[in-house]
């Protein structure tokens, strides 16, 4: 029970980021009170001069944990995370994405858990929305803790809030790694995860703030977010048999749907049944 879990972070960057989220969120991954053993950065493809500075700033203060991972043009996230998976240098890795804010406990708790549960693969927790000001948090996006009801919703929702996770190398390379998935290239991978029978949690607490609010929001407010990526993704969940064609049904009917609403309407919906306020 004594025994040290080494762990890296994992974050991919491109060049469209904001250097000031990103200093602030490597500045959050840091300062924790427990540190990362190794912090892996993929660039994905060439960033801007101000990303590279801040990439160099850190590099240079802290050369025995940070990694580079460059790549020679932008592949996109699913591509940049499965090379980024196989860079890391321990079996426990934690997503950490380049404009979210962890919490200073984040990496403590998680680690504590997975010593104390070692049959879990993946763990990840609630998380605080916010919109500008970090202080100001609009919402929660607040998950089931047990598998089985991860599993349940997994079937109809994303399970896990991917910017928290923490998860086993070797589970995530037998299931398949990230594949290129436009969007959500992580619910995919959950989806073949659980289906194989890799063992889910989520911390009932918010260990990471995230930036959210309306930009987010008017992403997925058309239907070209429904037919490019959700679509696609609940096909395959019911090709694999990881959703029931009722399922499959209920679910495209309903994402298509709330796509297609007005974006008022939308956010509407998202406040009301999606969010915690």
């Amino acid at each position: 029970m004594d025994k040290k879990l080494n762990f890296s972070v994992l974050m991919s960057i491109y060049y469209k980021e904001n250097p000031q989220f990103f200093r602030t969120a490597l500045d959050s991954v840091i300062n924790q009170t427990l540190q990362p053993d190794e912090i892996v950065i993929v660039e994905d493809g060439e960033l801007t001069d101000e990303l590279y500075k801040v990439i160099e700033t850190y590099k240079n203060k802290y050369p025995q944990v940070f990694k580079i991972v460059q790549l020679e043009t932008n592949q996109g996230l699913g591509k940049a995370l499965q090379i980024g998976v196989g860079n890391c240098s321990y079996d426990l890795i934690a997503r950490m994405d380049s404009d979210d804010i962890a919490l200073p406990e984040r990496f403590e708790k998680q680690i504590n858990f997975m010593r104390e549960h070692p049959d879990i693969d993946v763990l990840g927790s609630s998380i605080s929305e916010f919109e500008g000001n970090p202080e100001n948090i609009t919402s929660y996006r607040k998950l089931p803790t047990e598998h089985k009801d991860i599993y349940k919703f997994g079937q109809f929702r994303c399970p896990v809030n991917h910017m928290t996770i923490m998860y086993k190398k070797k589970a995530v390379l037998e299931a398949g790694n990230y594949q290129t998935f436009k969007n959500i290239e992580d619910y995919w991978l959950w989806g073949r995860m659980l289906k194989k029978g890799y063992k889910f949690a989520n911390l009932p607490e918010c260990l990471v703030n995230v930036r959210a609010g309306n930009a987010m929001l008017k992403r997925r407010a058309n239907l070209t977010y429904f037919f490019n990526s959700e679509l696609p993704l609940h096909t395959k969940l019911y090709q694999i048999g990881f959703i029931s064609f009722e399922q499959y049904l209920r679910n495209i009917s309903s994402k298509f749907l709330l796509r297609a609403v007005p974006f008022g309407m939308m956010s509407w919906i998202y406040k009301k049944y999606l969010r915690k306020a």
